[in-house]
């Protein structure tokens, strides 16, 4: 009788490989998701109308705005849904113990939000060619995009849903943990929208300042960074801290 013991790497790997093969089904829900956002975006995602005399213009904006929302929900409720119980059960029926657990959940989210962004990004082409192939629209305006600057979109994207899927891995903790963070955490982010933050803007050629909910100046911090490399700093600092107190947090769960 031989005894074999199984290496950190090794078992984080298999957990890793048995989530993505037990959780494909939320993949299909992911696309699900992106073709509902994609049929609500054919009536373009913004309209202008003109009149002149007895003509009129209207005016159709096609953006993936509406795919990357609804794909940002998706992977809010998909990470929430992996701090259940039930899914934190089924990890300690195999070779696994809390750390692994964790750390093969965030690689799972990992690449969960990469697909879910790339795909969501490369929706707003498809939605361009129903537009212009099928609904007969005339293009009027359309910007050439740079490769660069396309790669740069799926990154930015797949870092959005790297923030978001983290945001709601820590809430679920949260929640299972205490079940009052289940009110606290909704009346928080409403409280958010009612308390103004200050705020000041400043360049070479000018400064401005001015005033806006709490929430939306915490959007604003990861939304208005011109510089990518800082941008993508920000998102993993955030992703990290996440993590990090989610990871605390199960760590109780588990003493409990």
């Amino acid at each position: 009788m031989s005894l074999r013991t199984i290496g950190l790497s090794s078992n984080i790997k298999a957990l890793y490989r048995y989530k993505l093969f037990a959780y494909s089904r939320s993949l299909t829900s992911l696309v699900i998701v992106q073709i509902v956002a994609l049929i609500l975006s054919l009536n373009g995602t913004n309209h202008h109308g003109s009149f002149f005399g007895n003509v009129s213009i209207s005016i159709y904006s096609y953006t993936a705005n509406m795919v990357l929302a609804f794909t940002m929900l998706w992977m809010f409720s998909t990470a929430i849904s992996l701090t259940t119980k039930a899914f934190r059960e089924a990890d300690l029926t195999l070779v696994a113990n809390r750390f692994t657990s964790h750390l093969s959940n965030f690689l799972f989210l990992m690449t969960t939000s990469i697909l879910a962004g790339v795909s969501a990004m490369l929706s707003g082409f498809l939605l361009k060619l129903i537009a212009v192939y099928i609904f007969k629209m005339s293009v009027i305006s359309s910007a050439q995009l740079p490769f660069s600057h396309l790669l740069l979109g799926l990154a930015a994207a797949s870092l959005y849903m790297m923030l978001v899927s983290s945001a709601g891995f820590l809430t679920g903790m949260l929640a299972q943990w205490h079940k009052s963070f289940m009110f606290i955490i909704p009346a928080a982010v409403i409280a958010l929208l009612f308390i103004e933050w200050n705020w000041v803007e400043e360049d070479e050629f000018s400064s401005s300042a001015g005033s806006m909910p709490a929430l939306i100046a915490l959007f604003r911090w990861f939304g208005t960074e011109n510089s990518f490399p800082i941008f993508t700093l920000k998102v993993l600092f955030a992703v990290l801290i996440c993590y990090g107190l989610s990871y605390l947090l199960a760590s109780r769960l588990e003493v409990k």
